[in-house]
């Protein structure tokens, strides 16, 4: 907790051009991690979608880190950009099933969400 985010690196994105955290500094970012079969992920999904139409021209950044089940359908379209856990990256972060923030310096929100 406090310390900084970790990047995500090179790691496949779902309906949105590439993004790197760097470029997100000075936004509050929620990462939200989920997959399709998840029932609080699809419960939670319309509140997510608010947050993001709500605040995103008020500085923040809502993420989502898809991870794809083997054999299930492909990504839930959303209006926020999302990366799959298919590459390398979503490890670094150390979290499933969470909504870890960035702050605005970049640091974390989750203690979980630290550099190894």
């Amino acid at each position: 907790m406090g310390q900084p985010a970790p990047a995500w690196g090179a790691v496949p994105w779902v309906d949105s051009p590439p993004l790197r955290l760097e470029d997100l500094r000075g936004r509050v970012v929620l990462i939200r991690f989920f997959t399709d079969t998840c029932p609080f992920c699809r419960a939670t999904a319309p509140a997510l979608a608010r947050i993001d139409a709500d605040y995103r021209d008020r500085g923040v950044a809502v993420i989502g880190m898809y991870h794809p089940k083997p054999g299930g359908p492909a990504a839930p379209r959303r209006r926020w950009p999302r990366w799959s856990t298919a590459g390398a990256g979503a490890s670094r972060w150390r979290s499933t099933s969470t909504g870890p923030c960035c702050t605005r310096s970049g640091s974390t929100t989750d203690r979980r969400a630290t550099r190894p």
